[in-house]
């Protein structure tokens, strides 16, 4: 079999050594064709159960021994292996492996470029984190991995029931609105998910995920100005494989997980299901309320099937639903403007940001995230060609319940509540067929169709007595419909040097029905019960206005990139990279009302230019690896979410509105580092600098221009580190078995949350640090283990979110303190 590698360690899980399969061998009832041999500048960014248990029949129990190979599905792999992309053994995961530990890095396998590659043969820059090192590292969300990557952040001011910000490289959207798709492109299963807050979702039984830096317009698609990420789960196979996990931690968490899979009918169908649900009990006092928040259930579940229909055909079924029910997390007022009112129902103001986080004062919120969606893999060859398609239907429906939070006083006479709800639908379809990669030139054509539909209505109101706008209702409904073809092709000069080059033909429209109603003067709303405002039939007597307006637009954009390769050695590869990127144009969510007169804003596409060199390299017989890129990027008609004063000219509020507001430049550099200096004991780190600014960026404050040309982008660190370790002894007989400790940190200087006023204390960050600890005793039967862990381990107190509120108050949310844990993982 060739190389075959333990893999039990922290980091042995993010870089897999893999499998040597020769022409004609099979394993694990995955075959190889005998003919062919194939098979399935400045300072700048990032310093580094037991429920679900099925009365499934399960014939052979744990797999023992070494490290079980992993057969991936590439584009060149025989059709029947195409579907099951690498699906390892559970009894062979990281915590309950052999002691013995690999003795090579980068073999990991990916398909960043829609086929399988070595990761270090792939001239892209790409992280890859592998299912065992999230599992050992405790990654319960998707945006829990943007700790792990350089140049990555993913903070969600509202913890898991807000979209998180997607950052790579200083691209990103600090905008929350829910009609707008953001510059980073999140997938599940290569299936793209538009609506942001369905980005975050609970991780569990995790094959890998693959981040992606820098636009991948060619084979991704729109909305990848910043780059990719692809969430790829455990495929079924046909081996009887599973586990279950309990686990618990302070402020009242539980977690259990639990997956199983395995041949329902031998070499013809196999079938997999995966589960994990948590809840918590809150760890900020809410003094208004008397409970904690954020208390909530967050559960997910998959299930899968694999059809081998015959030699040449091969169809995946996946089906998967997510549910969050709970309350946010806390936020809290630090300082409040001049003037300005405090109606956030926070008391008592707290002065300059003071940063706390218990107790706090709030309303009673509720919230309700459910989530559902299917798709359908399919692979054929066609001779030497193969065809891939991939349906897929996702949905989510939103409900986002704030009450007010103190009775009304003389202290805080304005009570607000908002609401808001959302149905979400969208169709995606995908084909590519492409050449075997083993051809000199080699090419994979292919096209894309997206369709969605969004119905969203917003709610917020004022509790008399009142000196503000007492009802506001903002319906929106929106249809987005685009259709894309693309193409990629590699011409292999030498043994060597190789070209590569692509191009993306997108068009888009956008159409959207926008409404506004809204009571006249203060306090002449009449709510039948003030206890369920919302509903429009709770208004009892008001004089209501009511705009409506209705727009719709079309763009299409080529975007292209241009990549040669050489490798100076078997281990050492430099490529350059020309590339571009689009993000799509899109409508502002509400009808903005400015001298009387009401318009629904517009913004154009955002563009990107992408400048890179790259190198890959491996040393000491692949026990270092040492891989950096530095690039330059050039953005146009950048879409900002910018804070201005109110448009009806209420002192001391403002207002949030999309705009092109500015161009943009980033210079930036990146370091990744692994090493095995010993074979128990695994290092790694990443090193990002970032110097991003915005250019031609003049936009107005009320009537006052403003230039912030030369200000730096929002929410994008100069310098962020990550590094990490894990280290694995064996325990001495009688007991047996093996420890491992594994800790990873990370880095982040300074940012602005505001991208015009950028000399306001309150609306940015200082640098910090983050570090989580775990240790896993695993037993020698390899069928269970039992893992401590600490994370925020220095129990940091941290800002992910200040902005100025309409109505001149901060509202600042904190990251969450140290959580203190233990779980238990029985296999086989």
């Amino acid at each position: 079999m060739g190389n075959e590698s333990d893999n039990d360690n922290f980091l042995g899980k993010l870089v897999q050594v893999k499998y040597d399969l020769q022409p004609g061998s099979r394993l694990k009832n995955w075959p190889v064709d005998a003919a062919t041999g194939l098979r399935p500048t400045h300072r700048l960014t990032h310093i580094a159960l037991v429920t679900l248990l099925f009365a499934y029949s399960l014939v052979g129990h744990a797999q023992t021994g070494a490290q079980a190979a992993t057969v991936p599905s590439g584009e060149n792999a025989d059709v029947k292996s195409a579907p099951a992309a690498t699906a390892p053994k559970r009894a062979a995961r990281a915590t309950a492996k052999a002691d013995t530990a690999p003795k090579q890095l980068g073999a990991v396998t990916v398909t960043a470029q829609r086929r399988e590659q070595k990761i270090q043969d792939v001239p892209v820059p790409i992280t890859v984190i592998s299912g065992d090192y999230m599992e050992q590292g405790n990654i319960h969300n998707s945006n829990d991995i943007a700790r792990l990557v350089p140049n990555f952040s993913a903070q969600s001011s509202g913890g898991l029931t807000s979209k998180p910000r997607w950052f790579l490289r200083g691209i990103g959207s600090n905008d929350p609105s829910v009609n707008l798709e953001g510059p980073i492109g999140i997938y599940q299963d290569d299936v793209f998910i538009a609506l942001a807050s369905s980005q975050v979702f609970p991780i569990y039984d995790q094959q890998r995920v693959e981040v992606l830096r820098g636009p991948q317009g060619t084979l991704w698609g729109k909305n990848t100005t910043g780059g990719a990420v692809n969430f790829i789960s455990q495929k079924p196979t046909f081996d009887y494989d599973g586990y279950a996990k309990l686990g618990i931690a302070n402020y009242g968490t539980r977690q259990i997980e639990a997956a199983v899979g395995g041949p329902i009918k031998e070499d013809a169908l196999a079938g997999r299901v995966a589960f994990r649900c948590d809840e918590t009990s809150g760890y900020a006092h809410n003094n208004y309320t008397g409970k904690n928040q954020p208390d909530y259930s967050d559960c997910g579940g998959r299930v899968q099937l694999l059809a081998l229909v015959s030699s040449n055909f091969s169809a995946l079924v996946n089906a998967h639903f997510a549910r969050y029910s709970g309350t946010a997390s806390p936020s809290y007022p630090i300082g409040i403007n001049a003037g300005g009112a405090d109606n956030y129902g926070f008391i008592p103001s707290y002065g300059a940001n003071p940063q706390i986080g218990d107790p706090f004062y709030a309303g009673y919120s509720n919230v309700t995230n459910d989530t559902a969606g299917a798709s359908v893999t399919l692979n054929y060859q066609i001779g030497r060609l193969k065809l891939t398609s991939i349906s897929a239907i996702e949905t989510a429906h939103d409900d986002i319940l704030q009450q007010p939070g103190t009775p009304p006083s003389p202290r805080v006479p304005n009570q607000s509540g908002t609401y808001s709800h959302t149905d979400f639908r969208q169709l995606s379809q995908e084909l590519r067929l492409a050449s075997p990669q083993t051809d000199r030139l080699n090419w994979l054509i292919g096209y894309m169709y997206f369709d969605s539909s969004l119905d969203y209505q917003s709610v917020s109101a004022t509790i008399a007595p009142s000196t503000r706008t007492a009802y506001l209702s903002q319906p929106l409904h929106q249809a987005d419909q685009s259709n894309a073809f693309f193409g990629s092709a590699t011409f292999n000069l030498t043994n060597r040097a190789a070209l590569t080059g692509g191009v993306r033909y997108t068009r888009e429209t956008k159409t959207v029905q926008e409404s506004r109603l809204a009571s006249g003067a203060a306090g002449s709303v009449v709510f039948n019960n003030p206890g369920t405002w919302w509903p429009l039939s709770a208004v009892g007597s008001s004089t209501l206005s009511s705009t409506s307006l209705g727009a719709s637009d079309s763009w299409s954009q080529t975007t292209f990139d241009l990549t040669p390769q050489y490798k100076l050695s078997e281990d050492a590869l430099v490529y350059g990279r020309f590339a571009t990127g689009f993000r799509s144009g899109g409508f502002n969510p509400s009808i903005v009302v400015a001298n009387g007169v009401a318009s629904i804003p517009v913004a154009q596409p955002e563009t990107l230019t992408d400048y890179e060199l790259g190198i890959k390299t491996a040393w000491f017989d692949k026990r270092l690896i040492l891989n950096a890129a530095i690039f330059d990027y050039q953005l146009k008609n950048l879409q900002l979410n910018v804070q201005t004063p109110n448009p009806a000219g209420i002192p001391n509020q403002t207002t949030s509105t999309l705009q092109n507001a500015a161009n943009g430049k980033i210079q930036g550099l990146e370091f990744e580092l692994q090493a095995l200096p010993t074979n128990n004991l695994r290092l790694w780190a990443g090193l990002g600098f970032l110097n991003a600014h915005y250019t031609n960026f003049v936009t107005y404050q009320g009537t006052q221009q403003v230039d912030a040309s030369g200000n730096s982008f929002y929410r994008t660190p100069h310098t962020t580190i990550t590094a990490g370790l894990d280290y694995r002894v064996p325990v001495p007989e009688p007991v047996g078995g093996s420890l491992l400790f594994s800790t990873d940190w990370s880095y982040r200087s300074g940012i602005y949350y505001n991208a015009v006023i950028q000399n306001d204390p309150v609306q940015k960050e200082g640098g910090y640090t983050l570090g989580n600890v775990s240790l896993t005793y695993s037993a020698p039967s390899k069928k269970w283990d039992v893992t401590v862990y600490v994370n925020n381990v220095l129990n940091k107190s941290y800002v992910i979110l200040s902005q100025v509120a309409a109505n001149g108050a901060y509202p600042t949310a904190l990251g969450e303190p140290r959580y203190v844990g233990v779980n238990g993982t029985f296999r086989w």
